[in-house]
């Protein structure tokens, strides 16, 4: 494996400028931001609710101005809470393991908990709430984001000539190609490609694909040498390297990761053909597609900030 840690030099003066400048300039609109983002989304659970006197985003209608809506709130409320993310992680690196745990336990469990109660309680607003338009779909893309950051500052934590940096800023590029997957690209993709063959799988998005090879087997074929031939690329490229694997696969904070990524797996099974789950449980055969793929998502920033913090730990910094 070529070294390629050296082909990232440190910052020059002229990019640390205009990061500077880049952050005064997102600071200054933040409350603005965060505080819209916050009223929209407030709007949205309103909205969201079934048979409402003022809009029903679930009508067909109002399904895509919703989509763009939710996930415009979600945007805005993380760029008005960016200028805190550097304070916040310092808090939370400052935390004893047992109080990081308990907490990071509660923001797992609390948002299930609530989404479940609902979805008993009103079934159909249950479902609303998880759907393009509502809140869940759009806090997910939002939870891709913030493992992005996370990874990116992890990455900075380490250096530039650390082993594990360029796989952690690839980490953080992949994140937020999920969440850009999550948003449907933008929504860009349905209307060029729309519904395929006599089975009428629609394609919004690359992980929809996944539909299409379950209906059409040949198109498994391609998929695994794309799946592959991307592999390839960045284990050569070194965003992938055996000792990172090796230092990473045991770790205790590596179980978050493993967990996420079985209920991440569930998710697309029962995205892809619910049936086949829901004949051998009855479990399965509420909507918990959306459920697990929150639970993949919050579990996957959780992990990462574990490992954020138990780096932080063995460099010798101070908590804060």
């Amino acid at each position: 494996m070529r070294d390629t840690t050296s082909e990232f030099p440190d910052s020059r003066a002229g990019g640390a400028a205009g990061v500077l400048a880049g952050a005064r300039w997102v600071g200054r609109f933040a409350p603005w931001a965060r505080g819209l983002g916050l009223s929209i989304l407030v709007a949205v659970i309103l909205l969201t609710m079934p048979g409402n006197p003022i809009l029903d985003l679930n009508h067909r209608q109002y399904r895509e101005l919703g989509t763009i809506v939710s996930h415009a709130g979600v945007l805005l409320l993380l760029a008005g809470l960016l200028p805190h993310g550097p304070a916040g992680l310092a808090a939370v690196r400052a935390w004893p393991p047992a109080r990081r745990g308990r907490v990071l336990a509660a923001a797992i469990v609390a948002p299930l908990a609530g989404l479940g109660f609902v979805g008993l309680a009103w079934p159909a607003y249950g479902r609303a709430l998880t759907r393009e338009w509502g809140l869940v779909e759009p806090a997910e893309a939002g939870l891709f984001l913030i493992s992005a950051w996370i990874a990116w500052q992890h990455a900075a934590l380490l250096g530039p000539r650390a082993p594990d940096y360029r796989p952690y800023r690839f980490v953080s590029f992949f994140c937020v190609m999920l969440a850009i997957e999550e948003m449907d690209a933008f929504g860009i993709v349905g209307p060029l490609i729309g519904r395929v063959g006599a089975a009428n799988v629609y394609v919004g998005s690359s992980h929809d694909l996944l539909k299409v090879a379950w209906h059409y087997h040949w198109v498994a074929v391609p998929l695994a040498v794309a799946g592959l031939l991307a592999l390839g690329f960045i284990w050569y490229r070194g965003y992938l390297t055996v000792g990172f694997i090796r230092r990473e696969m045991f770790e205790p904070t590596t179980l978050l990761l493993y967990a996420a990524f079985a209920a991440q797996v569930l998710a697309q099974a029962l995205d892809v053909d619910d049936t086949l789950l829901s004949a051998r449980h009855p479990i399965f055969r509420y909507p918990l597609e959306e459920p697990c793929e929150l639970l993949a998502n919050l579990l996957l920033a959780s992990g990462l900030l574990l490992k954020y913090c138990r780096d932080w730990r063995r460099a010798g910094r101070p908590a804060v």
